[in-house]
């Protein structure tokens, strides 16, 4: 039975539809217009606990490509964005239903794709604070959309840099990328690059910052290089997913739980509750609170980087980050001493003392051999044998170029103009050593600058 609350007692509906029509026409218009009102800030609730939160994860940008509308995935708390204010080419897919697009951290954004049949370079322009250390990480899906069980391959350029070359087939239900690098001009561009017969095509599209200080390069080294990721790796956690990233990590890099080399013992902190000191890596909990250990102090922890985790191209310098936590609490007074060498060769000139909760981060540069082995052993006077959290390795790519020079401007961008294509062709323009590609123009200003076929200088008319 519906009933109404009047006076604070529960009256049966006739009573007190009765009891309405009684009352005199003012009365009855205060209680509708007052009903009203209730009604209003009632949906208005209920409307605005509905809305998510879209500026929770500061300085964020995620880019759900070929997305129709903008939505928060709930599994991650990412809120994503559509990509129709940021490339004005390409057409969107959606990724056939029956494939396992179920995954928490990549399934919702990967069931569709924006690809691009027309054009050999199709690019999107973000905008973001300058200055800032940016993680940048495209993923890529193809699942057979096209329904042509086909391989594909083309490039990924940031700029007029080249990033990496994506290989995909219907295998594999997703593939990602990511860079590191600190970001100088007004805007990032990100292109899809075709390199052949197959057809670009990118499903999402994220950018991460990171503080200043992580990451950090050689003082001899262009602080402007990019690196470009290779491998980033949990080596001991036991419950986790095959794979991790935010709401676990804060900069939400992609973590894999290594199962190749889970014959070393790990080791756990004892008391999960356990706060662990947060620096400016900001390792997530899962990684910091486990780590492999070597069977005894004469064992050293080996990782043969060239057979184990990547393919290494000669000659390209390389970066490793190891992740170090102290998570068992010795006996007062002792220490774990940590060498770390690459062929036999120590990388640092005193062995790495662990605190008790306290995280350390070593970065190594190396350049790529045919047998490329990091050993972290137990140092001389160590009472405690070796440990590993985690460990990251990066491509160093120090080749860095502008499309513009950045004293010139970025303001000659964008589509070109059809009567100015048409005095192009007419040869009634006169434009000298000038890159167009996607009906775009693209300038360098004074300097030229030549990679492959693609050709910046300057021009006039």
């Amino acid at each position: 039975m519906v009933e109404f609350i009047i006076s604070g007692h529960h009256q049966p509906l006739a009573l007190q539809i009765l009891w309405f029509l009684f009352l005199s026409n003012m009365e009855r218009a205060i209680i509708i217009h007052y009903g009203v009102l209730l009604l209003t800030l009632l949906c208005a609730s209920f409307i605005y606990a509905l809305v998510p939160n879209t500026t929770n994860i500061p300085g964020f940008i995620t880019i759900d490509c070929g997305s129709s509308k903008e939505y928060l995935d709930e599994e991650t708390g990412i809120w994503y964005e559509t990509d129709k204010s940021l490339v004005e080419t390409g057409k969107n897919w959606k990724v056939p239903g029956s494939s396992n697009l179920n995954d928490p951290y990549f399934g919702k954004p990967s069931r569709t794709v924006r690809c691009f049949p027309e054009g050999v370079r199709n690019c999107y322009t973000l905008r973001a604070p300058q200055q800032q250390r940016y993680l940048i990480r495209a993923i890529f899906t193809y699942a057979n959309y096209d329904a042509k069980n086909q391989s594909m391959t083309f490039d990924i350029h940031l700029g007029v840099n080249s990033w990496a070359t994506v290989s995909l087939d219907s295998n594999y239900y997703w593939s990602f990328t990511e860079i590191i690098y600190t970001h100088t001009s007004d805007s990032i561009q990100v292109c899809l690059v075709k390199t052949g017969q197959s057809i670009p095509c990118i499903s999402s599209l994220e950018l991460r910052p990171l503080n200043t200080s992580v990451y950090a390069l050689n003082s001899t080294t262009n602080p402007q290089s990019l690196l470009c990721y290779q491998s980033r790796i949990d080596l001991a956690s036991l419950t986790s997913p095959q794979y991790m990233r935010y709401r676990d990590d804060v900069y939400d890099r992609i973590w894999r739980y290594d199962r190749d080399v889970d014959s070393w013992p790990s080791l756990v902190l004892e008391d999960n509750s356990t706060a662990i000191d947060i620096d400016a890596y900001k390792l997530p909990s899962q990684v910091m609170k486990t780590a492999a250990q070597s069977l005894n102090m004469s064992h050293p922890l080996e990782l043969g980087l060239s057979t184990l985790l990547i393919d290494l191209d000669d000659a390209t310098e390389y970066y490793v980050y190891f992740h170090f936590v102290e998570i068992q609490k010795l006996t007062a007074g002792k220490k774990r001493l940590i060498n770390i060498a690459l062929n036999s060769q120590s990388i640092h000139s005193q062995p790495l003392v662990l605190e008790y909760l306290k995280p350390v981060t070593v970065g190594s540069s190396y350049t790529a051999q045919v047998n490329a082995t990091f050993s972290i052993s137990a140092a001389l006077g160590s009472e405690a044998p070796p440990i590993l959290n985690a460990f990251e390795v990066y491509k160093l790519i120090t080749q860095i170029d502008s499309p513009t020079d950045p004293r010139d401007g970025n303001n000659l961008s964008g589509l070109i103009p059809k009567a100015l294509r048409k005095k192009v062709a007419d040869a009634s323009l006169q434009l000298r050593f000038v890159f167009i590609f996607s009906e775009s123009l693209v300038q360098h200003f004074p300097n030229a600058a030549i990679h492959g076929d693609e050709l910046y200088m300057h021009c006039w008319w």
